[in-house]
């Protein structure tokens, strides 16, 4: 599917060609979208006759617009919309799009994109750093205080072991999401500075999730343990865990 010229060639001499399909229903504008191959899908737009196909679904009911999105291809996407199509509000798809305030819409909003993200990165590196900092701090600062050996006075504890874990997870996460926001002022007027600070937004909620976990084994191990304190333990880290399972799947 990469040669397009063969594929020009193919269905100059049969036209017939472009309405084959395979086992699973697919066209070959099908496998170009799903393979992001943008030259074939310019090819089949072009031709009148072939602009047919862009409507054309598969045994899954996908149509190669389908196909095309859930392969991360904005600019084969862009390609394949027709913006001439209005709905019953009188707008066509790319208007919707450059109106949407989903960050998985930008990179169809043109030049609006860097600036917004880069205004929003300043934002989330304070945050970030603000984590790592507290995070570092509260390393020093053990819950128990040290012994005269030096060493922590609750080392044997699983609540303070649990503790030094999540609070180096807050340090790495956040201390990450720094570097990558950096990474994003480098692809500032680029296409895909976007996708860096999507992941640069999800280790911040990680490091504050896993802060605010921190703090409550700290407290939880200076405390006198008790079941029902457990149990309370328990379910706000299970609770936390699934937030932010379901934030990343939000963002």
């Amino acid at each position: 599917m990469g040669h397009d010229n063969v594929v020009q060639k193919i269905i100059k001499e049969f036209p017939d060609a472009e309405e084959l399909r395979d086992s699973h229903g697919e066209t070959f504008l099908h496998a170009a979208a799903r393979e992001k191959h943008s030259p074939v899908v310019s090819l089949a737009i072009k031709n009148s006759k072939q602009s047919d196909l862009l409507n054309t679904q598969d045994e899954h009911g996908n149509t190669p617009l389908h196909l095309a999105v859930v392969a991360g291809a904005p600019s084969i996407v862009d390609a394949l919309v027709q913006t001439n199509v209005l709905n019953d509000d009188g707008h066509t798809p790319l208007d919707l799009a450059s109106t949407s305030t989903n960050l998985f819409n930008m990179p169809w909003r043109g030049i609006d994109i860097a600036k917004r993200i880069e205004k929003m990165s300043d934002g989330l590196a304070v945050v970030a750093t603000l984590v790592a900092s507290v995070a570092f701090t509260a390393g020093f600062n053990m819950p128990g205080s040290y012994g005269d050996d030096g060493t922590a006075n609750l080392k044997s504890n699983l609540t303070f072991k649990t503790f030094m874990v999540l609070d180096t997870l807050a340090i790495a996460t956040s201390v990450i999401a720094v570097t990558v926001i950096l990474l994003v002022y480098g692809k500032v007027s680029r296409f895909d500075s976007w996708k860096s600070f999507t992941i640069a937004l999800n280790f911040t909620w990680v490091s504050l999730v896993s802060l605010v976990v921190t703090f409550y084994t700290a407290v939880r191990a200076v405390i006198t343990t008790s079941k029902a304190g457990s149990i309370v333990f328990v379910l706000i880290y299970v609770g936390l865990i699934v937030l932010v399972f379901f934030i990343g799947r939000w963002i």
